[in-house]
């Protein structure tokens, strides 16, 4: 009898160890998968974020890197100190809106209210039908 609970106990004791370390390498496992090489390590030891607006240090993106490659670094996606740097040297915010992106990249912004005034500017100068044809409205 004290054979059988000896080797219940062996048995056990040898499947929560075998479990644990199943479950210790699968985090491992995980854990490697989620870390990015491709992503770079700022300072603070925290990985770059996705971009959103305003745009600021430690994020990374496509507006970024068109961002970049206006100003004259390398344009590799990531807001770093390089990045910070050159829009101190061309007179920029470090933290960059969307009107301040827009002046960087060269959009012009118009509101739906500026074209809509302009249109009507058009309209009364020319006159509907003049107005029409310039516009390709008719």
């Amino acid at each position: 009898m004290k054979k059988e609970i000896y080797l219940i106990i062996v048995v056990v004791v040898l499947i929560a160890a075998l479990s644990g370390l199943f479950i210790w390498m699968r985090r491992k496992k995980l854990a490697a998968q989620n870390t990015s090489p491709e992503a770079p390590v700022n300072p603070t030891g925290t990985t770059y974020i996705p971009e959103s607006f305003p745009l600021k240090i430690y994020m990374k993106g496509e507006k970024i890197r068109a961002m970049q490659s206006k100003i004259g670094t390398e344009p590799d996606s990531y807001f770093g100190v390089k990045t910070e740097a050159a829009l101190i040297a061309k007179g920029h915010p470090t933290i960059v809106d969307e009107t301040t992106y827009a002046k960087i990249i060269g959009i012009a912004e118009t509101t739906v209210e500026e074209t809509l005034y302009d249109d009507l500017k058009k309209f009364l100068v020319l006159g509907f039908s003049n107005y029409a044809n310039c516009c390709n409205y008719l």
